[in-house]
């Protein structure tokens, strides 16, 4: 094999993970920490925080039609990662998404709650927490 067998670490995290508050996350949301914590949602915001495969995609669908009283139609206006931001994710608008579109906002995460920015407690935003996925299983 080029390059010679491949290792342990690099076969099971196949990007950057840095300790951050005694937490393992990946290195652009650390390079980012200033801006995700700075974050200041409106009172209104939804926060739907789950671990990573936990019907994070069907949280989200339920909160949606509930918003727009069951009207699947309206629901199917644009993708979900267009209606329903992740926040802190390299791979959609995030930030800049969130600041364009007009409260109350969706947001999801999978951030740990003593991560969460202090802002949602703050305003005392609806959250949707990772406990709920524990205790529906």
């Amino acid at each position: 094999m080029e390059g010679g067998p491949l290792s342990a670490e690099k076969t099971l995290h196949p990007f950057p993970l840095l300790e951050f508050q005694g937490v393992p996350l990946r290195s652009y949301i650390v390079d980012n920490w200033s801006s995700i914590s700075a974050f200041y949602p409106d009172p209104s915001d939804l926060l739907i925080a789950t671990y990573p495969k936990a019907g994070t995609t069907w949280a989200q669908e339920m909160v949606d039609l509930l918003l727009h009283s069951g009207d699947t139609n309206i629901c199917k206006r644009a993708p979900t990662n267009k209606r329903i931001s992740h926040f802190y994710s390299i791979d959609s608008p995030g930030l800049d998404l969130l600041k364009s579109m007009k409260p109350p906002r969706v947001i999801k995460t999978h951030l740990p709650v003593q991560l969460v920015p202090k802002g949602f407690w703050e305003n005392k935003c609806k959250v949707r927490h990772h406990r709920d996925s524990l205790l529906s299983l």
